[in-house]
């Protein structure tokens, strides 16, 4: 079948093949020669890999930046729901601050139409305010808000239905306060 020449070949052959991927370091170790090789990245494809890295770096800061404008114009909204509805639960349990001068007559925020500051006052011969806030940079009392809404002494009622409006960044909430003093956003 095979001659016995074809068999030394073949194994001398196989012998050689592996002398040859296989070269001394020297210390009785050896390494593949193969390893010898250098392996890296082309320019082209660091360049591509680092600009889709950079183009979507921006689009994950512009989205950030949109969440941000729309999450600081709901949380304004809310932060004015909130003193409604203290003024009102103040109004409710007649608590009489210490700088009332005469008898309570009930609770007041104040809005800055076209501005960004509010204010809840009771309302006592005097009228102290209590707490003041202000919207963040960019955020604003729209026209067509009321700029005071009153609630009464014990009841906690308005004397009618109120809104107030809150925009900025292109969206726009509005506060609902009902005759019977529920406050909503919508």
């Amino acid at each position: 079948m095979y001659s016995r020449n074809m068999v030394i070949y073949a194994k001398q052959s196989i012998i050689s093949f592996l002398v040859e991927s296989y070269v001394s370091k020297g210390d009785n170790r050896s390494v593949p020669a193969y390893s010898k090789k250098i392996a890296g990245f082309t320019l082209i494809e660091l360049l591509i890999v680092f600009s889709i890295i950079g183009m979507l770096t921006a689009l994950g800061i512009a989205s950030y930046s949109s969440y941000n404008a729309v999450q600081s114009v709901d949380s304004s909204a809310a932060d004015v729901s909130t003193l409604l509805s203290t003024a009102k639960s103040r109004a409710i349990s007649q608590v009489v601050p210490t700088q009332c001068t005469g008898q309570l007559s009930g609770y007041q925020v104040d809005v800055t139409v076209g501005g960004n500051m509010y204010t809840l006052s009771a309302v006592c011969g005097n009228k102290p305010v209590i707490i003041t806030s202000v919207l963040p940079p960019h955020v604003q009392f729209a026209t067509g808000s009321n700029s005071s809404v009153f609630f009464a002494v014990s009841t906690g009622i308005v004397n009618k239905p109120m809104s107030v409006i809150v925009k900025g960044f292109g969206r726009t909430k509005t506060i609902s306060v009902t005759q019977t003093g529920i406050v909503a956003i919508n």
